[in-house]
């Protein structure tokens, strides 16, 4: 029986000077080193499997934030700031949700030439001017992703997009909208985790009617912030709040600092304020849930069943900081050899 071919490597090659990047630089600033890690684990996943490429899912969204203990939403932000500054190229990612680039293309062919391995680059997601033709039967090509298109309802989309489209779409990614089906097969890891539907903490984005209008009034709003001198972390999260909370009051505030003419209202004691004001409300009505999601999928993964996880949040209502502390304990201690007899011990010591 012949031998199947491997796609991906065991090992890639990596520049020394890839920390000067300035496009490494702005992902490390946005999001320090989470952000790194994040791009660095998809990139390695990409030579690991495929080789130049990869098709992204809300699997590979969930793999990665279970691999470095995150959120899901987290590693959406990333990537999809990852599309925006031109670490993966935006015309595929918005057309198809593949995660490539040309530098990633181009080692992955000098990696085959070195290897004596036949090149094998889908014409379809090729970024090189003159790259080898690809075997490949059809059906093992990534699909294109269907687009909504007001004028036209749900068609192929095979046109590379403007710049302006794909970050568009990186900001639904950045809201958590990640399309299920993916094109392409993927290994998979050794030990398989079961994804619950867990509800999610992130708050409603609103009605899809009306999307383009929506973004339309985002992007005013982020030049009139930049206007006003506004960091891009702010901008952000002040664009999140508003989507929480449609009521929040944006416009009218910059609209008040720029018809004021005795410069007495400004961002310092009017805009920012009125965002902190909103953050602390966000706070208290999202950050339990998402605590307890996080508590849920900790005890999940130390196969506690889904009633006595109940049972043992119910208990911790009054004391998170000890389940939490028990989890931790549970997750480094070997020696432990029933997580739930220990957190349920730890939480009789609450009740009584």
């Amino acid at each position: 029986m012949s031998r199947i071919a491997r796609k991906g490597f065991v090992y890639y090659r990596a520049e020394t000077d890839r920390f000067f990047d300035i496009k490494i630089k702005r992902l490390r600033k946005e999001f320090s080193c989470q952000g790194y890690s994040v791009y660095d684990y998809f990139v390695n996943e990409i030579y690991r499997v495929e080789g130049c490429f990869m098709q992204y899912s809300t699997d590979e969204a969930f793999c990665c934030a279970d691999y470095w203990n995150i959120e899901e939403s987290e590693v959406n932000r990333i990537i999809s700031y990852c599309v925006e500054i031109g670490l993966f190229d935006a015309g595929l990612f918005s057309t198809k949700q593949i995660l490539t680039s040309r530098s990633i293309q181009e080692n992955y062919v000098d990696m085959c030439r070195v290897m004596k391995r036949q090149p094998c680059l889908p014409s379809e997601i090729s970024l090189l001017p003159s790259a080898a033709p690809c075997a490949e039967d059809a059906a093992s090509r990534p699909r294109a992703a269907r687009t909504n298109v007001p004028s036209a309802g749900n068609v192929l989309v095979d046109k590379q997009p403007s710049v302006e489209e794909a970050i568009a779409l990186a900001r639904q990614f950045n809201q958590g909208i990640i399309p299920e089906e993916s094109g392409i097969i993927r290994e998979k890891s050794a030990v398989n985790k079961r994804k619950e539907n867990i509800s999610s903490s992130t708050p409603p984005s609103g009605s899809s009617e009306g999307v383009g209008g929506k973004d339309e009034e985002e992007d005013n709003l982020v030049h009139e912030m930049e206007g006003l001198g506004l960091s891009a972390e702010r901008i952000r999260e002040a664009l999140l709040l508003r989507r929480a909370y449609p009521e929040m009051p944006l416009s009218r505030a910059i609209a008040t600092i720029r018809a004021d003419t005795t410069y007495q209202v400004n961002c310092s004691n009017y805009l920012l304020p009125l965002i902190e004001n909103y953050r602390a409300k966000y706070n208290a009505c999202f950050r339990p849930k998402e605590e307890d999601s996080r508590r849920i999928r900790e005890l999940e993964r130390m196969g506690i069943p889904p009633g006595i996880i109940r049972d043992i949040l119910a208990k911790s209502r009054h004391a998170p900081g000890v389940l939490d502390a028990a989890i931790k304990e549970t997750r480094n201690n070997n020696r432990i050899k029933s997580p739930t007899a220990f957190i349920l011990s730890r939480m009789k010591n609450i009740s009584a």
